[in-house]
């Protein structure tokens, strides 16, 4: 249990979710990371600017959640590294799971999964959008 004492007074608790300001001489709510970001490991954050961006392939859906890895077949961090999204077809997750790369040369990918080898008598088409 956390507390504080005003005034030089006696010490007595703050209500959660409240926490001690840096004195201990008042209750505060709790500083959260924005979604994409946390503090670094081992650190207390009280303000934005102590905040640390996920890691490429990482992310952190609400304010106040660790960055956890985008693992799942298929799925990348968007940009705000805020979400899990899927890649289209034709395309994979990139190595760091940060971004979708096209599948090339004779590779295709039906669900954006993983690009596989397209085997004869099959051949790759390229598709192309009238615009």
């Amino acid at each position: 249990v956390s507390s504080i004492s005003t005034y030089g007074g006696r010490c007595h608790a703050c209500q959660d979710p409240q926490v001690p300001n840096e004195r201990h001489t008042d209750c505060r709510n709790p500083f959260y990371c924005s979604a994409g970001f946390q503090c670094p490991i081992g650190t207390t954050c009280t303000e934005d600017e102590e905040c640390a961006p996920c890691s490429p392939g990482n992310i952190s859906r609400r304010a106040g959640d660790p960055c956890s890895p985008c693992d799942a077949p298929g799925q990348y961090a968007n940009k705000d590294h805020s979400n899990c999204e899927r890649c289209p077809q034709g395309k994979e997750p990139a190595s760091d799971s940060d971004s979708c790369r096209p599948c090339s040369g004779l590779t295709y990918s039906r669900s954006g999964v993983q690009c596989e080898e397209c085997v004869a008598p099959n051949h790759v088409v390229e598709e192309t959008v009238d615009g």
